[in-house]
């Protein structure tokens, strides 16, 4: 259908150890690592050590894939910090997040910043990124926000309520390294800014618990779909988790709108794609307004290639690195 490609024969290689990836790969018997292959800290050492993304050398893809969010528990019964029910105190903890910081302490700045939940190549981004509000990184205004919901801080900088208790929410996390980095730089930040949040790694039978993750008392860090359909379906009502669907869904908080879920049903309704885009990029603002979580940073993946291989890209998907490989060509 496309020709005859420029690379007659592929020899697939499956190995089940990253270590070995890499070793294979800085020894010069691989031209190519596909997503998932190897870690970022391994791709790093590549970088590093065997100068790729230097003229010449070979080349890393960095590769978005899930958005990770941090998101407050909207169940009543659950929550263990009601501020956080509060629309204005989870707008002041948008605009505590550092998500710079975040990146660069993480990532060494190469992942983009996860302002949307929205795939970095679709034709329609932009139009979310004119139409959601923006929550920059602004101490003062999330001190502001505070205020006007009537915490005020205490000697020691951390937000109290009017009859004197701390804003102490637990925030949750998986194990892992990057993920429990990625823990203590949000404690951390959030601290500094006045929140004094209690970070806790979940055990692995924790993790695997679906009722626990779905009942957690303050904030999950929890990773979201980037796929148009699977980011905007994550907070309907239908996601929500509960004894009578076995705590399945990826609706973690439990949030709800009824205005969602109009929109929600109409996207679903309608064959015309302008319109079905329309009411997606609706379903981003409102979520933004109501801010059910926040997105953090995104997941990064890593491909690698030689230098004398030409052609990857991660081009029309951020998950698709081989979309062209009709096209490759190798020196």
């Amino acid at each position: 259908v496309l020709g005859r490609p420029k690379i007659d024969r592929i020899t697939i290689r499956l190995m089940n150890d990253e270590n070995s990836v890499l070793a294979t790969i800085l020894a010069g018997e691989v031209d190519f690592s596909i997503n998932q292959a190897i870690r970022f800290d391994q791709a790093m050492i590549l970088k590093n050590e065997a100068g790729y993304d230097s003229p010449g050398k070979g080349k890393l893809l960095f590769l978005p894939t899930s958005t990770n969010t941090a998101v407050p528990q909207h169940r009543p019964d659950y929550q263990k910090t009601p501020a956080l029910l509060d629309v204005r105190v989870r707008k002041a903890l948008a605009h505590a997040i550092d998500k710079d910081g975040l990146n660069d302490a993480l990532f060494e700045g190469q992942a983009p910043a996860a302002d949307s939940f929205v795939q970095l190549y679709v034709p329609y981004r932009n139009d979310v990124l004119r139409s959601i509000t923006k929550y920059d990184y602004d101490p003062r205004k999330s001190g502001q926000l505070m205020t006007e919901a009537g915490y005020t801080k205490g000697l020691d900088g951390l937000f109290v309520s009017p009859s004197g208790d701390r804003i102490q929410p637990s925030l949750w996390n998986s194990a892992g390294a990057e993920k429990e980095r990625a823990l203590a730089l949000m404690a951390n930040v959030w601290q500094r800014a006045g929140f004094d949040v209690q970070p806790f790694v979940m055990p692995n039978a924790l993790e695997r618990d679906q009722q626990a993750r779905n009942t957690y008392p303050g904030i999950l860090i929890h990773g979201i779909s980037l796929s148009e359909s699977g980011s905007a379906q994550s907070l309907t009502a239908e996601q929500i988790g509960t004894p009578a669907n076995g705590w399945n869904g990826n609706n973690r908080g439990g949030w709800s709108s009824p205005d969602y879920e109009t929109l929600w049903e109409r996207y679903n309704s309608t064959l015309d794609r302008a319109e079905q885009i329309q009411t997606f990029v609706q379903m981003m603002k409102l979520q933004n307004e109501q801010l059910p979580n926040f997105p953090l940073y995104y997941g990064l993946n890593v491909a690698s290639h030689a230098a004398g291989l030409k052609g990857p890209d991660i081009g029309i998907s951020e998950t698709t690195q081989y979309w062209n490989i009709q096209d490759w060509e190798l020196s």
